[in-house]
């Protein structure tokens, strides 16, 4: 993707909608510069909860023609029903965007507006939907009620429809990684390896089950009897691989030749990872872990029985030449 030749292209759904701001860059308390919303009419700081600060679209675009701003926002609200999924620091100078936000993107499918963030390394995707509430995580936030700086960078130029299903699914999925999803006990801070997922599947290609790995991984499932036992088999492997984590299983599963309609629905997704997960043993962390103890008490072993064999040889020899002397 060319992220510095992209046009401008503002959807009509939202243009439509009287829920426009300006915003400018200005520095918080701790110097740190954030965007705040003004009002297009009487040029204060706009509020994210009081219409009156809005304006029409355009409106707002000819008082940014004006200067002294650094573009055009847009107030969510659940009223409008339109909702707002913002990935940070997913798209990198080459404009590839990240395993996290594929798997995000390929669940809410076709149908979205998506545009660049002001960084250029963030995507505001935007659709209609209902959520329960809004929540914030740390690579993924999504509201019903919150201010967006647009940028109208858009990478995706289409009119947003329905997605409930699609942003649904991505609320239950994430805004339940707050829980605990696994009745295993947490992997301790200093043996956790933390490989990233191209190490993951690097690893797991070289592994005992590397060729059966690399099969499942493009899509061919002819060793099983069915392609659920397949999916099935491909998170137990990744399972070990990544520490039973699973959101990771469920990225790079997504970059597998594997996915299908089937996987696509929550229930089965979530079913299929949590058993590979609940039924997994021993992950590479703690393999790697064991071993380095297993030889720490080998070298422990073999020193004392080392330094014992010596302490017996110079006894011995200590007492032949005792036993020598006249």
């Amino acid at each position: 993707m060319d992220i510095k030749n992209i046009g401008v292209f503002y959807p009509k759904t939202l243009r439509d909608l009287p829920n426009w701001v300006l915003w400018k860059l200005e520095p918080d308390k701790d110097g740190r510069l954030t965007k705040i919303p003004y009002n297009p009419h009487y040029h204060y700081r706009a509020s994210k909860t009081n219409p009156q600060d809005w304006s029409t679209f355009d409106t707002a675009e000819k008082e940014l023609s004006k200067g002294g701003y650094n573009g055009l926002g847009f107030v969510f609200t659940p009223e409008s029903g339109l909702l707002f999924l913002d990935l940070d620091h997913c798209v990198d100078d080459k404009g590839m965007i990240t395993p996290f936000a594929s798997t995000v993107l390929t669940i809410l499918g076709k149908g979205t507006y998506i545009e660049l963030s002001q960084s250029m390394h963030g995507l505001h995707v935007f659709g209609f939907g209902k959520i329960p509430g809004s929540f914030k995580l740390k690579e993924l936030e999504l509201y019903n009620n919150q201010f967006c700086a647009m940028t109208g960078r858009a990478i995706c130029p289409y009119e947003p429809i329905d997605k409930s299903s699609e942003f649904m699914d991505i609320y239950n999925r994430y805004k339940k990684t707050e829980s605990k999803r696994t009745s295993h006990a947490p992997i301790p801070p200093e043996i956790k390896l933390n490989l990233s997922d191209t190490k993951i599947i690097d690893k797991a290609s070289k592994g005992p089950d590397g060729e059966l790995f690399r099969k499942l991984m493009s899509g061919d499932y002819s060793d099983y009897p069915s392609q659920s036992e397949a999916d099935f088999k491909l998170c137990a492997i990744l399972s070990f691989w990544a520490d039973r984590d699973f959101d990771t299983i469920e990225r790079i599963f997504y970059s597998s030749g594997l996915v299908r309609k089937k996987w696509n629905r929550l229930s089965y997704r979530k079913n299929t990872i949590q058993r590979a997960i609940n039924e997994n043993k021993e992950c590479y962390s703690e393999f790697i872990a064991r071993k380095n103890e297993e030889e720490k008490l080998f070298l422990k072993d073999f020193h004392s029985k080392y330094s014992e064999s010596r302490k017996n040889r110079t006894q011995n020899k200590s007492a032949q030449s005792t036993k020598g002397d006249p």
